[in-house]
């Protein structure tokens, strides 16, 4: 799977739009994610936005419909405990980077053979791809106690870059993939 994201790596990027539709569509559905409740309900909506995006990316003729499932699981445990833990955005990006890397890469990786440098790679790729995203978009000055879902546009590219390095370093990039 993650060798899908390095052969369509421009639709990987476009798929940066995601976020910050994401972040509305969880404030949306649950307010600001400010409570362990409201968090896990916002976080789970702006995975599936997010992960649906990705999945689109990779297959646009067949997304693999598990990972914005597992996407949505692990920024929602993730918003949720980092909520009601009161972390910054690093160690809330980091978590919940972590959680949602080791979900997608049971879906990359699933009855493959492929080596457990990959399987452990994949999480720490998504948990710094997404600690940066955070602190960016903090940085740009979008404050943390808004109670957004997902960071913005900005935290969005950086996050989609470092994770489309992760997936070239971790998977390469096959002369040919079957779609």
């Amino acid at each position: 799977m993650l060798e899908r994201i390095a052969q369509h790596w421009p639709a990987w990027l476009a798929a940066t739009i995601s976020y910050p539709l994401a972040g509305i569509a969880g404030r949306l559905v649950a307010g600001p994610a400010t409570a362990w409740t409201s968090a896990l309900l916002a976080g789970a909506v702006a995975g599936l936005v997010v992960g649906g995006a990705q999945a689109l990316a990779m297959s646009p003729r067949r997304p693999d419909l598990r990972w914005p499932a597992v996407t949505a699981v692990g920024a929602a445990i993730g918003l949720a405990v980092s909520v009601t833990l009161g972390f910054a955005p690093l160690p809330t990006g980091l978590l919940m980077g972590a959680l949602i890397g080791i979900g997608q890469a049971s879906v990359a990786f699933a009855g493959s053979s492929v080596a457990t440098r990959a399987i452990v790679a994949w999480p720490a790729v998504i948990a710094a791809a997404w600690a940066l995203g955070w602190s960016v978009t903090t940085a740009i000055g979008v404050d943390p106690a808004a109670g957004w879902a997902v960071f913005g546009l900005s935290g969005a590219l950086t996050s989609q870059i470092v994770s489309l390095a992760g997936a070239f370093a971790v998977a390469g990039r096959p002369a040919r993939v079957a779609a």
